[in-house]
């Protein structure tokens, strides 16, 4: 009886033994690990798809925003004083050179240029005479020069009256809108006091504020597109290129030049301005292929000859109809269109060119490829 328990036991023991042994050379058995290159050879690549990209002659534009601005804006002041006694011309109404804006009454004006006119009438008579004298002997050179100087004295005072009968009449200097008045029929004015504004609208200007990285590109005469705040699009050329940076903002301002025939634009409007600079070679994409590097950086992912996946960080240089223009890629570029999520740089792929799979299954989608790289 014992000595089967104790056989029993002894067998117990050794089974166990044998057990653990087993289990103790598995956890110290060393790992094989297999290399990147390995796992590619024994496991399907992820497929994604791909497009073959050529660069194009892109002309890059400016775009920024700015302003309207008259051509030219002169606030008119009262040159003598009195009550206006006319107003003409309405606010808002077109002007032409020399019509007259506001009238300032007269009073004596008229009748002390009627005084000088006579005067000097009378002095050219003894002048007149002075000369004959002179010429005779009998005179002295003395008295005719007496007899130059009143003359000239008295048609000096002639102009003068006429200078303040003319500045009674306040006339537009230039012509276009009489944009402003400042008076009413009846106000007493004074010299200085300001009376109406008008505005030269044609042409109009477009001044817009460009950066230091951008004012060298921009050439004399180039001719840009402009957007209004209401939707309508005028051309203009540059006509000034400020070589002065602003204090605050270190921008130069340039000024556009267009046609504005009707007043169609008013002072002041909001505008967009794309101004074309250098020709770059761009590639065009669509947006939804872009994606974000480790770093944040916007660009796309590419499918070298190695197969291996590169991120190529890209520039976007502006946005049509077409989709997205882009720089930043080689000339040729096979550019990863769909799965580019799924996958991660320097890792190998199998390029699917989409214009195959849309030959081949021109109804199918990429779903199931998507939905293959999502689950791996």
């Amino acid at each position: 009886m014992k000595k089967s328990l104790l056989l029993a036991a002894v067998l117990a023991i050794g089974s166990s033994a044998w057990i653990l042994s087993g289990q103790l050379g598995e956890q110290t058995a060393a790992p094989v690990k297999k290399q990147p290159a390995e796992l590619n050879q024994t496991s399907a690549l992820t497929k994604v798809r791909v497009a073959t990209l050529k660069s194009q002659p892109r002309q890059t534009l400016l775009v920024i925003n700015g302003w309207t601005k008259a051509n030219r804006t002169v606030d008119l002041r009262a040159e003598t004083v009195g009550p206006i006694i006319q107003l003409p011309i309405e606010k808002g109404q077109q002007v032409e050179q020399g019509d007259t804006l506001a009238l300032i009454a007269v009073e004596d004006r008229k009748a002390k240029l009627e005084s000088a006119r006579a005067v000097l009438a009378q002095r050219e008579i003894e002048l007149t005479a002075s000369k004959k004298l002179s010429k005779s002997g009998y005179t002295s050179e003395t008295a005719y020069k007496e007899a130059q100087a009143n003359y000239q004295a008295a048609a000096a005072n002639v102009n003068l009256a006429e200078v303040e009968l003319n500045r009674t009449k306040i006339r537009a200097p230039f012509a276009g809108i009489l944009d402003q008045k400042y008076v009413e029929l009846g106000d007493f004015v004074k010299a200085g006091d300001t009376v109406a504004r008008v505005v030269e609208l044609d042409p109009i200007k477009v001044n817009v504020p460009v950066s230091e990285a951008d004012i060298d590109q921009v050439k004399m005469g180039t001719v840009g597109q402009i957007r209004l705040s209401n939707g309508a699009t005028i051309a203009g050329a540059v006509t000034y290129i400020s070589r002065s940076a602003d204090g605050a903002t270190r921008t130069f301002t340039v000024e556009l030049s267009v046609p504005n025939k009707q007043a169609a634009v008013a002072d002041g409007m909001t505008a967009e301005l794309r101004l074309p600079l250098r020709s770059v070679k761009a590639h065009i994409v669509s947006p939804a292929i872009l994606t974000l590097g480790d770093k944040g950086r916007i660009g796309v992912k590419t499918v070298g000859q190695d197969g291996r996946v590169r991120f190529q960080t890209v520039e976007i240089i502006e946005q049509d109809e077409q989709g997205l223009w882009i720089r930043g890629l080689p000339d040729e570029a096979q550019v990863i269109t769909v799965g580019q999520d799924f996958v991660l740089d320097g890792q190998l792929v199998e390029a699917v060119d989409e214009e195959l799979v849309a030959a081949q299954k021109p109804e199918q989608s990429f779903t199931e490829s998507d939905n293959q790289m999502a689950k791996r």
